[in-house]
């Protein structure tokens, strides 16, 4: 063949790969079967907390973990096993092994009695639920989005073990590390561990451990399939009287957060107004005081005080997310437009800690101090932070980013 009929072969072919044309179609590689094998364990951990940890510069979302506390924790953890396999799919005998865990975590709050269900979409919304997932190679476990759906009752506990009867769909949602949908259905007899077994205490090198909050109990509810009348058939364990959680006292009424409240940190400031009829607006305005113009972002909705037996909520259920005239509620808060803040008190400064998602949802401790700024139904904070006669009170800050 003439070398200037190699040449022009050589054109057209390259243009028929630069317009996608193919002259032979490629088709998707054959992996075979799947192997995929899988093990549920669980654990119980009496007198613990969710918390947790930060796995920066790895992972910047972290892991999950326990430390003491007043609540009680289910972690249910599903391993996945499978085969290696040949470059054409088959797989190679004797080489399975376990290859992924993914770790679901639930907070059973303490004073919840005995044989009274709960909703895992319910308590997600007060991030006392959580999943995480290792590779099982040495770099432990990150933590992901998932959804939780269905039911859980603990039906009896003693030192040993506790019979826990589930109703749930665990939905992974982590790009990372993939995963299929899978459920946990019935009554399961589970062993307690105080220092966990896949689940792992909280550790202290320089990890920074950030607590989540113990919220109030979640509403009782009564599924079909989680029969209150139910006896757990050939129950081994002997139940804790509810009575005893149920009569446990309570803390002794502390002082309203009915009012304005002011605090000025170097990244946000934020003010509080809780009114009597249990409306609420919350506003944080970013900025510098001098040149920047950013609008206050303005959050209306209603609110609640809750208590537990050791602690004091305020739980703000956010209707509208206001930048300027436009209504950023779905990009701020996407399908959990509800804050969950622990109330504290410092003198007369009232301190708010909980996951602001105008933060990046990390946990956030506000100290605020009394204000006399302007109704904010009437008149809203000034632009960019730019301070005006009536618009700033007394304030302590704590910087919410360290």
């Amino acid at each position: 063949m003439p070398l200037t009929m190699i040449k022009k072969t050589v054109v057209v072919l390259a243009a028929f790969a630069l317009t996608g044309c193919w002259a032979f179609p490629m088709e998707p590689k054959d992996k075979g079967l799947t192997t995929d094998t899988y093990e549920v364990e669980m654990e119980f951990l009496p007198n613990a907390r969710l918390v947790k940890e930060d796995t920066s510069p790895h992972w910047d979302l972290g892991r999950h973990a326990f430390v003491k506390g007043t609540d009680r924790i289910v972690v249910v953890t599903r391993i996945t096993s499978y085969l290696d396999k040949t470059e054409d799919g088959k797989p190679i005998v004797g080489t399975e092994r376990r290859r992924k865990a993914e770790r679901v975590w639930i907070t059973i709050p303490g004073d919840l009695p005995l044989g009274q269900a709960f909703k895992l979409e319910e308590i997600e919304d007060l991030h006392i639920t959580g999943y995480d997932v290792t590779n099982l190679d040495g770099k432990g476990y990150f933590l992901g989005p998932a959804l939780l759906k269905g039911y859980v009752r603990l039906d009896a506990v003693n030192d040993e073990r506790a019979v826990i009867t589930f109703d749930m769909e665990v939905r992974p949602g982590m790009r990372a590390f993939p995963a299929n949908n899978w459920s946990v259905i019935g009554e399961h007899k589970v062993d307690v561990y105080p220092d966990g077994r896949h689940a792992t205490r909280a550790i202290s090198r320089d990890l920074a451990v950030e607590p989540a909050p113990t919220p109030p109990s979640p509403v009782s509810v009564k599924p079909e399939n989680l029969n209150n009348n139910d006896k757990p058939a050939n129950r081994d364990v002997e139940p804790v009287d509810p009575n005893a959680v149920a009569n446990a006292d309570l803390p002794k009424e502390d002082k309203p957060i009915t009012g304005r409240w002011i605090c000025d940190t170097p990244k946000f400031e934020y003010r509080f107004q809780f009114e009597e009829g249990g409306k609420f607006i919350f506003a944080h305005t970013k900025g510098n005081g001098i040149n920047d113009d950013d609008a206050p972002g303005m959050n209306y909705g209603t609110f609640e005080v809750k208590r537990t037996k050791s602690s004091e909520w305020v739980v703000l259920l956010v209707d509208k997310c206001m930048f300027d005239d436009k209504d950023y509620k779905k990009e701020i808060y996407q399908d959990k437009p509800t804050l969950m803040m622990k109330v504290e008190w410092e003198n007369d400064q009232l301190v708010l800690t909980g996951e602001l998602p105008i933060n990046n949802n990390k946990l956030t401790r506000l100290v605020l101090s009394p204000a006399e700024f302007k109704d904010m139904n009437v008149e809203l904070p000034p632009r960019g932070r730019k301070k005006n006669v009536n618009s700033i009170g007394s304030s302590s800050a704590v910087d919410p980013s360290k």
